[in-house]
């Protein structure tokens, strides 16, 4: 299962600065929230993963759910691409995509709170999965 960004929720915190959050299934459980790299070329904003797979890391190779929050701040009214991908370690030059959004960027009126597109309820069970796994997990380990 390649991972896919599942969700996307745009909101706009400020005038030219907009929250993302990308949501979905990563295809095995060693994925690195931090540091994500943002970046913006015109139109374009690029969010690059790196999966923490290492020699002393151990990966089970399972659906996880995951979600990546980022700010992008500068923007100006119109339409935008957001294209995520990300790499594993000691190996940068391969760079694999796995989602791609477009969105149009409005300001919010003066004197008005940021509005926002909410997750769908699937993405909120997925997250509550991803707490309560571990404790299932352990519990099965040790035997209670």
């Amino acid at each position: 299962m390649a991972p896919q960004v599942q969700d996307w929720q745009i909101q706009t915190v400020a005038d030219g600065v907009v929250r993302i959050r990308l949501a979905g299934i990563w295809n095995t459980s060693c994925i690195r929230r931090d540091p994500v790299a943002v970046s913006r070329q015109g139109q374009i904003i690029r969010v690059h993963a790196t999966a923490n797979e290492g020699p002393t890391q151990l990966c089970f190779q399972a659906g996880r759910p995951w979600d990546i929050p980022v700010h992008v701040a500068g923007l100006q009214p119109g339409d935008y691409e957001i294209h995520a991908s990300h790499s594993r370690p000691g190996v940068p030059e391969i760079v694999t995509p796995f989602g791609q959004h477009t969105f149009t960027y409005t300001p919010p009126p003066a004197g008005t709170a940021a509005q926002s597109v909410p997750f769908s309820s699937i993405t909120w069970m997925l997250l509550a999965l991803a707490m309560l796994a571990p404790v299932a997990w352990t519990r099965r380990l040790v035997g209670r």
